[in-house]
């Protein structure tokens, strides 16, 4: 792994099977795609006007209100179900894992969907907790939970961005579902980076020289590393608050596949956190209170900018 002079060299890559990760990738958004007529959502609230929600985004509170919604049981188990078959053909070095979320949540007569609102609000204690009582593997367990929430969190983002853009979202995180970003993509000239949500599949853009997490804004802190020396995989790293976020850069006639792209880099992970870096959780949020005091002093922040004259406010 290429890094700033005098920082130590990262573990080489881990050998992956491609094919086998791009047919996993491309079965789960198979699997997770839920048939027209059937309804995701039994409530939801809290979606108001156009203008409200405007006001809100102009806030830089994200708009999904999860403890307000509940969702269809039939839609929760329909695609658990498609979820699960499709991780045990294709990751069957974990069967057991796999046999136990299954005998866990529906052998033993779990509410499918009720667990599923705990992932959908973010209870990441209540999920890791069950992990433990189902002997899972908390990281199979969280990976499972991303995608199993995928298609719920995706339809609330489409009804709340309807009539909506969020061109002038300045946060780093996901302006429908609160999440930090898990992957990024770069312009091939110049330009502000994308960022994407994996919870909601929401993408928006971010100025380059600025770390999402923290704010961060010196580039001295901000630097990149590559495994490998690949440079179209550049992992951004912040040496304020120690996240990094992978990204890729653009290439014309390549298209983006953000769910390909979020797995096959999954070995860049272990990469860049055995240098002492932090993955942000898939499961919680930081800010699970849009309105609380820590993520008021994060939007103050980002809403401030140095100008010739000084900080300014910036709307």
């Amino acid at each position: 792994m290429a890094k700033p002079k005098d920082k130590p060299a990262a573990a080489e890559r881990i050998e992956v099977d491609e094919p086998r990760l791009k047919a996993l990738a491309g079965t789960i958004v198979d699997a997770i795609r839920v048939p027209e007529g059937i309804t995701l959502f039994e409530k939801f609230q809290g979606v108001g006007t156009v203008e409200d929600r405007k006001r809100t985004r102009d806030e830089g509170v994200y708009l999904f209100r999860a403890a307000e919604a509940g969702v269809s049981g039939e839609a929760a188990r329909l695609v658990f179900e498609n979820l699960l078959r499709c991780f045990k053909d294709h990751l069957g070095e974990q069967s057991a894992d796999w046999e136990a979320l299954e005998n866990g949540l529906s052998g033993n007569g779990t509410d499918l969907g009720r667990f599923l609102e705990r992932i959908l609000q973010n209870d990441a204690r209540t999920v890791i907790e069950r992990a433990g009582t189902w002997n899972l593997n908390p990281d199979a367990l969280s990976l499972f939970a991303l995608f199993w929430a995928r298609p719920f969190r995706a339809e609330a983002a489409r009804r709340l961005l309807d009539g909506l853009d969020v061109s002038g979202w300045r946060m780093g995180f996901c302006p429908v579902c609160g999440h930090w970003p898990s992957f990024g993509y770069l312009p091939a000239e110049g330009g502000k980076r994308t960022l994407r949500c994996a919870a909601c599949a929401t993408s928006w853009a971010f100025e380059r020289i600025r770390c999402p997490f923290c704010l961060e804004t010196d580039r001295e802190k901000l630097p990149y590393l590559t495994v490998d020396d690949d440079q179209c995989l550049p992992v951004y790293v912040c040496e304020s608050c120690k996240r990094y976020l992978k990204h890729r850069r653009e290439e014309e006639g390549f298209p983006r596949q953000e769910d390909l792209d979020f797995i096959l880099t999954a070995t860049l992970d272990y990469a860049v956190g055995s240098q002492g870096y932090i993955q942000e959780s898939l499961i919680s949020v930081r800010f699970d209170e849009p309105d609380g005091e820590s993520g008021r002093a994060y939007r103050a922040k980002a809403h401030y900018e140095e100008g010739p004259d000084g900080p300014r406010w910036v709307h």
